[in-house]
């Protein structure tokens, strides 16, 4: 079997890959709040719409399932108006997100979909190509668990065949320790994991200049996550 285009033709007939969106619905005032300190509220739910939608385009395959894993219950009609209709929805349910990925997680493997990848709407620039490294990893049993870091100590990306026990357990999420608690949970299950390349949330200022200057810098960033682009475009004078 050669070459990715082979590879996923093959994933496609034997296996049925997903991949969890996790979202919360883009209301003023609820998203991206820590962005307030630099754009209005309207601004940051502005630029969290182009991060979700620049998401979703990118994974959207005829070979990919799309879970579209939201919260709060209401806010699903918001995000159906913002998102292509052919998405899996799911509203999800936990108090904290260890569990809301496991409901999320759950619902997959209960819908007979494996691989079972998720990703936030935080990374809008990630290579899609890590999604099929994850996909590729798992479906040749190279690995029980993929899982991607990001530089402020979470995770943009955690993969697996099938819902794990435990591996969520004891996270204390939002904090620069959530990717080093759920790798040691990984590590003390005896499973087997990979890992891909760091990559960046958006959810500073800071983070912001650094995502402004990698459109400037590589310029197929702003074909990877061009709703993301023009909103930089229409909103230059922020940064003057």
């Amino acid at each position: 079997m050669t070459g990715t285009t082979n590879f996923m033709d093959f994933v496609t007939q034997n296996f049925r890959p997903a991949i969890i969106v996790m979202v919360k619905a883009p209301r003023a005032g609820t998203v991206k709040t820590r962005l307030n300190t630099f754009l209005s509220s309207e601004q940051s739910a502005e630029l969290a719409i182009c991060f979700l939608r620049d998401t979703v385009t990118k994974i959207s395959q005829p070979d990919k399932n799309i879970i579209l894993a939201y919260a709060p219950p209401e806010g699903r009609e918001m995000l159906e108006n913002l998102l292509p209709q052919n998405l899996i929805w799911f509203n999800q349910i936990g108090d904290d997100l260890g569990q809301r990925l496991d409901s999320a997680i759950n619902f997959a493997a209960n819908s007979k979909f494996s691989p079972i990848i998720v990703i936030g709407a935080d990374s809008p620039t990630f290579p899609v190509e890590y999604v099929q490294t994850a996909i590729k990893q798992i479906v040749n049993d190279e690995t029980d668990v993929v899982l991607a870091p990001t530089t402020d100590g979470g995770f943009y990306l955690i993969g697996m065949s099938k819902p794990l026990a435990n591996i969520f357990d004891e996270v204390v999420w939002s904090t620069e320790t959530v990717y080093k608690k759920v790798l040691e949970n990984i590590q003390n299950s005896g499973l087997r994991f990979s890992t891909l390349p760091e990559w960046y949330d958006i959810d500073t200022p800071p983070d912001l200049l650094i995502l402004r200057k990698h459109f400037s810098d590589e310029q197929e960033l702003q074909r990877v996550a061009p709703q993301t682009f023009r909103w930089f475009q229409s909103n230059e004078h922020l940064f003057e």
